[in-house]
């Protein structure tokens, strides 16, 4: 007993797919073939591809670059830039300054917290580190 009662479902299976027009077949193949037969435009990239002066500028252009990028890179290296030695002695100590600003101090290793418990705060000392400290002088 399978039997649909839904009136969409019977219209909708009714409803067959239309066929396409009689001769759209044959106009695609013609269309294609046409297509096929013509010559391909040729495009803006192509034509300077094709140009022979035009690879030459680029050739040559490309290589101007890469001569002044090598010069520039081996001339700095071959000269150091002439820095007066009172202008170096300011900056390094305009360096050393800022060393100063920026570096934080050391952490104290048996310090404890305002709420550390009292034993902690006699408890065993722990040794401070072997380091240079930051107020010595650079020997560099």
């Amino acid at each position: 007993m399978n039997v649909e009662r839904d009136p969409v479902t019977r219209l909708l299976a009714a409803i067959e797919e239309p066929e396409p027009p009689r001769g759209l077949r044959e106009l695609a193949l013609a269309g294609a073939a046409a297509a096929g037969a013509r010559k391909a435009a040729v495009d803006a990239w192509r034509r300077l591809w094709e140009s022979r002066p035009l690879r030459l500028a680029w050739a040559v252009a490309v290589a101007l670059l890469v001569a002044a990028n090598f010069t520039i890179r081996t001339g700095s290296r071959a000269r150091p830039p002439a820095v007066p030695a009172a202008a170096a002695a300011q900056e390094r100590a305009g360096l050393k300054e800022l060393q100063a600003i920026v570096e934080l101090p050391r952490i104290r290793l048996h310090s404890a917290g305002i709420d550390a418990p009292e034993w902690r705060t006699t408890g065993p000392h722990a040794p401070e580190p072997k380091t240079p400290h930051h107020d010595q002088e650079d020997k560099s």
